[in-house]
């Protein structure tokens, strides 16, 4: 048997997978706990940690500024601006996702007035220490990463949520947390990461 064949054999194979993983319970359910009740984070916390270990989806909610919530083209200028400065940052800030314009049109046709904005969505094979990465790495750092607590003068009225969806997969099993990533993202449209 061909590699071809072979391939072929696992894209048949992996179609009622996709098609469970796409359904609409699967995906509400999903975002249900997403976007849930999770952890407060200011850069201004010195100690944030998330209590789960294990294999996982994680979204970054944020609240841009509290005193004109309610106005959609305010939050656009506000967004545009705001995201413009995040990917020029002034500090020694390397290796960082950068913002994804196109996506935040979608967020904000989604957007309801007093809502939090999906900030970044990532996937870990151990969210807690993910998570802790993209809070508080240091600036020069090769990983990819938030850097959060690096940009003190950007963020320092920006409120952020962090909730997590446990998957608990094995290693051998960790390719379908990308697939969920992918479906996901899709419908949360996070403004940062190009992904």
């Amino acid at each position: 048997m061909s590699y071809l064949d072979v391939f072929n054999e696992v894209i048949k194979m992996i179609g009622p997978i996709n098609s469970k993983l796409s359904s609409d319970n699967f995906i509400d359910s999903s975002l249900e706990k997403l976007c849930g009740e999770g952890i407060k984070y200011k850069v201004s916390d010195t100690e944030v940690a998330v209590p789960y270990d294990g294999a996982g989806i994680y979204v970054f909610w944020a609240s841009l500024d509290q005193t004109n919530k309610n106005n959609v083209n305010f939050i656009k200028k506000l967004l545009v601006d705001f995201l413009d400065k995040w990917d020029e940052p002034v500090e020694e800030i390397k290796y960082f996702p950068k913002s994804n314009k196109t996506r935040m049109k979608k967020t904000l046709e989604s957007f309801e007035s007093g809502n939090m904005i999906p900030f970044y969505l990532g996937k870990s094979k151990n969210v807690s220490k993910r998570i802790e990465q993209h809070l508080y790495l240091e600036p020069h750092k090769k990983t990819y990463s938030l850097k959060l607590s690096s940009r003190t003068q950007l963020l320092e009225n920006v409120d952020f949520e962090i909730t997590w969806l446990p998957l608990g997969v094995k290693s051998s099993e960790y390719f379908l947390v990308s697939r969920i990533e992918a479906l996901l993202r899709e419908h949360l449209n996070p403004i940062i990461g190009k992904q």
